[in-house]
């Protein structure tokens, strides 16, 4: 039963992508990693510690030129309002050199769109232990720290490489469950 459960999903799936043309599937591919981003940020084993002066967890959507579609995700993720028992402060911000948060604390960074240049936020989330989080392809390439992968089944990726040099320490279980790019 259970495979048979497998291979229905799988064949959903794969008619889903193909029905989807190229710019609607990177849609539907954002927005499910909107649903795992909470539950990587909820798996650090610090997140305590990532705090503002409020006792908020700041999460921050980047956008390029689509303010709109980062003000839709950002109502989406405060409908969570908490990870961990530790309220949300969602920010939408276009400041892709991260200048404006050198002296404040956040926990998360969501791509609510393709970027071109990350060098400045892999630097900021090195610097200061933040998860970077990207749903497109190729960018744990890039040393993004987590992203989506999506096979027979949706998991968290997370970067190997990522994971000693942000300096995070994630949960064994989430590990377990996540897919790891080397």
């Amino acid at each position: 039963m259970l495979n048979q459960c497998i291979k229905i999903s799988i064949i959903i799936l794969f008619l889903f992508i193909n029905i989807l043309t190229a710019g609607e599937w990177e849609n539907q591919r954002i927005w499910l990693s909107l649903d795992l981003f909470p539950g990587m940020l909820a798996s650090d084993k610090n997140i305590n510690e990532k705090t503002d002066l409020d006792g908020n967890l700041v999460l921050v959507l980047l956008y390029v030129n689509k303010k709109d579609m980062a003000e839709d995700m950002a109502a989406h993720l405060r409908k969570i309002k908490k990870i961990r028992k530790i309220p949300l402060k969602i920010e939408i911000s276009d400041d892709l050199s991260m200048k404006k948060y050198e002296n404040k604390k956040i926990a998360g960074i969501f791509f609510s769109q393709r970027i071109k240049n990350v060098e400045a936020i892999v630097e900021y989330g090195k610097k200061y232990h933040v998860i970077v989080f990207s749903p497109f392809e190729k960018d744990m390439e890039r040393e993004i720290f987590g992203g989506i992968a999506i096979y027979d089944q949706i998991l968290p990726y997370i970067n190997k490489k990522a994971l000693k040099s942000y300096d995070i320490h994630i949960k064994d279980f989430y590990l377990q469950i996540a897919e790891i790019y080397e």
